[in-house]
């Protein structure tokens, strides 16, 4: 979300119109969401179970390295033991749920709430 500030404007009227450009974006997100929209806090429970972060740190070396990883040996290397995933399991789930975080909502969802909580630290701070 892009926002564009007039300096030359009292500061009382940036304060008060920021207010009301926050809650209208609130209203549109909350309305946005109770239609099912893609705006949800991110399942990292699942993210761990389908070895989303260890996908990332492969397909990084993987393009640092210039090579190929199949996902045959990239399940072996996500999965501790078979019945938890399998190639196709990369294939289908965990490298279609990796390039969905990269497509932004996801990210902008996580730097969120990476900002909430860093707000949340730093006022019960002593």
């Amino acid at each position: 979300m892009l926002i564009s500030v007039q300096l030359d404007v009292p500061e009382r009227l940036l304060i008060e119109n920021f207010a009301a450009f926050v809650r209208r974006a609130k209203a549109t997100r909350d309305r946005e969401s109770e239609e099912g929209s893609r705006y949800r806090t991110p399942d990292f429970s699942q993210w761990a179970r389908i070895g989303i972060l260890p996908f990332f740190d492969l397909k990084i070396w993987e393009l640092q390295e210039n090579v190929s990883i199949p996902n045959r040996v990239m399940a072996d290397a996500i999965f501790e033991l078979e019945h938890m995933g399998g190639e196709e399991t990369v294939r289908k789930t965990t490298e279609k749920l990796a390039y969905q975080v990269l497509e932004g909502d996801v990210l902008k969802a996580l730097a969120t709430l990476h900002a909430t909580q860093r707000l949340e630290t730093d006022n019960h701070k002593p």
